[in-house]
């Protein structure tokens, strides 16, 4: 028996390929300096946690050893949920490249930092999207990625040009550059 497709995977669709239109999205992490800044703003205050949990495991085994010492094994496993919490955060600094704020107004293009306003031509409803990188990603304030499909689609496309995505048509009205937050 044959299985259906279940995903769709973008590395392997000609559709999305970089080259094609102009676009190289394989290489390196794109995000704003502010998303940066977070980041390095909450390792920071992770490190400022883990002098505690060392005390905590400390203070646990001079109770004893590890047979039964559940104050022992409880800061062991916040130490090493705290250890993965900072690797998870530093993995996203990996490879940046800052999106850099464009010049304020119109733009012939969606790049990166553009915001885009798109028309639905079946249901002749306006959606606003900024284009940000992947941990900039805020789609309930209007902020998808750059890798989403949406974002993927919209890349390097011009006024009045028209997109699908997941079966729907839109038609792009206005490519403005705003200040990036």
């Amino acid at each position: 028996m044959k299985s259906a497709l279940t995903y769709f995977n973008i590395e392997n669709s000609d559709k999305y390929d970089a080259n094609k239109r102009g676009i190289n999205m394989t290489e390196g992490n794109f995000m704003t300096s502010s998303t940066r800044d977070r980041i390095l703003a909450d390792i920071r205050e992770l490190e400022l946690k883990k002098p505690e949990i060392s005390d905590r495991i400390g203070e646990a085994r001079l109770q004893g050893g590890l047979e039964e010492n559940e104050e022992l094994l409880m800061a062991l496993e916040d130490m090493q949920r705290h250890e993965q919490e900072v690797n998870r955060h530093q993995e996203r600094l990996i490879d940046i490249q800052l999106i850099p704020q464009l010049p304020l107004g119109k733009k012939k293009n969606v790049l990166v930092g553009t915001t885009v306003t798109i028309l639905n031509t079946d249901t002749d409803q306006e959606f606003t999207y900024t284009i940000l990188g992947v941990h900039d990603s805020d789609p309930a304030n209007g902020i998808i990625s750059m890798k989403s499909p949406m974002g993927l689609e919209l890349l390097s496309r011009e006024v009045s040009d028209e997109v699908e995505v997941n079966g729907t048509y839109y038609e792009i009205l206005k490519i403005v550059a705003k200040k990036i937050k």
